[in-house]
């Protein structure tokens, strides 16, 4: 299938229209610069071909290590025979889970009943929502070159250990190349060397990582708070996030979807944030409503949890977020 996607949105045209304003527009707050601009829902979040995927580039795992994450995963029996590999198939995943959510988000926000499909649907979209950004793709590359570069350090932590490692791997796998011992030692300690998270990596853990998080979604109780007539919810480039008190106590790592007492935040729209946490009550869906202080701490959470960007309909709301919360 021929690639013709070229601008992939991180960010759903349908989800950005959910904040604007009665012109549809909303006004973008870009932290590096520190300037709010008036955009349509298209504007912005997207970046070129960030989904496109080369899988040339990127060796296939051997079928007994497939198995075994597949298996991790709780998948192992699912039939994926029928799956299609062209550069755009994760781009076309992706808007077919928005085409399926854009409704059901509707519905939850007009208090209408969801089944049990729509609501498996929702959190499949939301755990996409969580991993598709860039902010989560820079965070598996950087994590995944610390993992690289800590393997590298133990292999060449001795020139014994690189002399065993050649030795083996003529022995055992035939390599008959020759280098000297002594300089490739030496080329690793003074690290003259870099290494490359191919973006076929980051998505094979996006696609991994969203097929965990969804089922811990839709087991939880979602608490649909709605916003007064005369306030609203922003919403930021980072749109999924954990609130946590061991987030502000220690950090972030240890903290998960499936920690104790973890609540994770998703703005739905303008006039609706979605919570989502453990309960006795199990996975049901309870609305209600929040008055303008409970708008305004819930918008200073979204608003420090961004990335790179914070958006809304109301400019003098932004504009006040900004103000208050950025450190110069």
């Amino acid at each position: 299938m021929a690639q013709t996607s070229k601008k992939h949105h991180y960010l759903p045209q349908f989800y950005v229209a959910g904040f604007t304003n009665k012109d549809g527009n909303v006004f973008v707050l870009e932290h590096e610069t520190g300037v709010i601009n008036k955009q349509g829902k298209n504007g912005t979040f997207h970046k070129r071909k960030f989904y496109t995927v080369d899988f040339s580039k990127h060796p296939k795992r051997d079928p007994e290590s497939t198995y075994r994450i597949r298996k991790s995963l709780g998948i192992e029996n699912v039939d994926t025979s029928h799956v299609v590999e062209y550069p755009d198939m994760i781009e076309d995943l992706l808007g077919e889970s928005e085409t399926v959510s854009a409704p059901i988000i509707k519905k939850l926000i007009a208090r209408e009943r969801l089944t049990s499909t729509e609501r498996i649907e929702l959190s499949t979209f939301i755990a996409f929502m969580y991993t598709r950004n860039p902010t989560f793709h820079e965070f598996v590359t950087e994590f995944e070159k610390k993992m690289t570069e800590d393997q590298i350090q133990h292999i060449f932590s001795s020139k014994e250990k690189v002399q065993e490692l050649y030795q083996k791997m003529c022995d055992e796998d035939g390599y008959d190349k020759k280098f000297d011992i002594d300089e490739l030692f030496k080329f690793v300690q003074e690290k003259r060397y870099g290494i490359n998270i191919p973006k076929e990596s980051n998505i094979e853990v996006m696609l991994m990582g969203t097929t965990v998080i969804d089922r811990i979604l839709y087991n939880k109780t979602w608490f649909v708070v709605e916003a007064p007539a005369e306030a609203s919810f922003i919403s930021n480039d980072n749109p999924v996030f954990l609130d946590h008190p061991i987030l502000y106590e220690n950090s972030a790592y240890g903290v998960g979807f499936g920690t104790p007492d973890v609540k994770v935040v998703f703005p739905l729209s303008k006039e609706c944030l979605l919570i989502m946490r453990d309960s006795s009550e199990g996975a049901i869906t309870i609305h209600d409503k929040v008055d303008r202080k409970m708008v305004r701490e819930l918008n200073k959470m979204i608003f420090a949890r961004s990335g790179d960007y914070v958006f809304g309909k109301d400019e003098a709301l932004v504009n006040y977020l900004k103000n208050m919360l950025t450190v110069s």
